[in-house]
């Protein structure tokens, strides 16, 4: 696995693979949170994640703007991509959901 790990990094750098991972990982806390506080069952379940892509966004944001000598918008779109898996991981849940109906 650390091969893997180790190609990954090499080709897109260790800042860009933090920014995904770190995307994910706020967008996926801040989208159970709501959707637990919510209780949220239907199709509008989807949209729930967009909320943690915009405080993960935010903080990306903040992270370049005030941390970093500039903004790097590659650095802004991998950590929008890490919305990708945590979307995906909704949507499957909601499918499953809507056939054990």
């Amino acid at each position: 696995m650390g091969a893997f790990t180790d190609k990954i990094i090499s080709k897109f750098g260790a800042d860009k693979v933090l920014h995904f991972l770190g995307g994910a990982l706020i967008c996926a806390v801040v989208s159970i949170v709501m959707d637990v506080q919510e209780g949220i069952t239907s199709w509008r379940t989807l949209l729930v994640p967009l909320a943690g892509l915009i405080v993960a966004l935010f903080a990306a944001w903040v992270k370049e703007r005030f941390f970093d000598s500039s903004v790097d918008k590659k650095d802004l779109l991998a950590t929008v991509l890490g919305f990708v898996p945590v979307w995906l991981a909704f949507a499957i849940g909601t499918l499953f959901n809507y056939l054990s109906e």
